[in-house]
């Protein structure tokens, strides 16, 4: 059985090798190729910058975050009620 593929498929199914050869030439780093990020490193030596790092972190808690707070405030309306309805004297009596 033979398949023709038209001009589309074939390089649609070519793409995936050249992406891979693609990699392995930028990995290889040969003569006349773009160069390694090593090798870009070592042709551009600069002095080592002064550099202050300062991260912040602050602990917030699960229960301070607006959805909790949202999902706390709508159960306590549920119980609340919960406890009006159940209160209610809804016995009928009839004469």
């Amino acid at each position: 059985m033979h398949f023709q593929l038209s001009r589309t498929q074939r390089v649609v199914a070519l793409v995936p090798l050249l992406m891979l050869f693609l990699t392995l030439v930028q990995t290889a780093g040969g003569p006349g190729f773009a160069p390694t990020a090593t090798a870009w490193a070592q042709q551009s030596p600069n002095p080592p910058a002064d550099v202050d790092v300062t991260i912040k972190t602050e602990k917030e808690v699960w229960y301070l975050q607006p959805v909790w707070l949202g999902i706390g405030a709508a159960a306590l309306i549920l119980i609340i009620a919960l406890l009006v309805a159940g209160s209610r004297n809804t016995t009928t009596v009839i004469k």
